[in-house]
């Protein structure tokens, strides 16, 4: 179903609300784990410049360690959000039918593909660091610092970059994070997506 009939569906379904599902998870998880994120990662940077220095190593590094740490916290509210989409419910009621069906356990559908985004986000934070250089380099003559657009450009290309390089994998994980027995593995999700929808 194309993007027209999915807004269509869910409007004669659920109306406006229906376009909302999901969004006590997400803004449990946007700040405060986007702050965790940021401490987590800060940290890790603190103990690894002494030892290797400033450079896309340690960028790569830090960001890898936050990201494991963040999918640990993050994981059980990115399945129930999923599953609230999908069911239309409210977010303890499906919290609760995730717990009766699958225990703990299946708040962590998905979770060792879910590591695959670390990189993701370690390849961003990759890029966005070699171009603020690059450009700094190419700016070299003058002593002011680079602009908030240019600033902004580095983030925008670097995550639209590793953003369709991993779409893929967001996919998958999201096909996993619902009920259906053929998504029930990584192998079967990827099987049913090629044989059913196709590159």
């Amino acid at each position: 179903t194309g993007f027209v009939g999915v807004v269509t569906n869910i409007i004669a379904g659920q109306g406006i609300r229906g376009f909302y599902r999901g969004l006590t998870p997400t803004m449990l998880s946007t700040v405060p784990i986007r702050a965790f994120f940021l401490w987590a990662m800060a940290a890790a940077r603190a103990v690894l410049v002494p030892l290797l220095g400033e450079g896309p190593t340690t960028n790569m590094i830090s960001s890898a360690a936050a990201g494991m740490l963040r999918n640990v916290v993050a994981n059980p509210l990115g399945v129930t959000k999923t599953r609230m989409q999908i069911a239309g419910a409210g977010f303890v009621q499906t919290a609760q039918a995730i717990f009766l069906s699958h225990g703990i356990a299946g708040f962590y559908r998905g979770f060792l593909l879910s590591f695959v985004g670390i990189v993701e986000g370690a390849i961003q934070s990759l890029i966005y660091e070699q171009l603020k250089r690059c450009w700094a380099r190419s700016t070299a003559s003058s002593t002011s610092p680079l602009s908030s657009l240019t600033l902004l450009s580095a983030a925008a290309l670097s995550k639209a970059f590793a953003c369709i390089l991993f779409y893929p994998h967001e996919v998958v994980l999201t096909r996993m994070s619902s009920d259906a027995a053929e998504y029930a593995t990584v192998l079967s999700t990827v099987e049913h997506v090629l044989s059913n929808e196709g590159v």
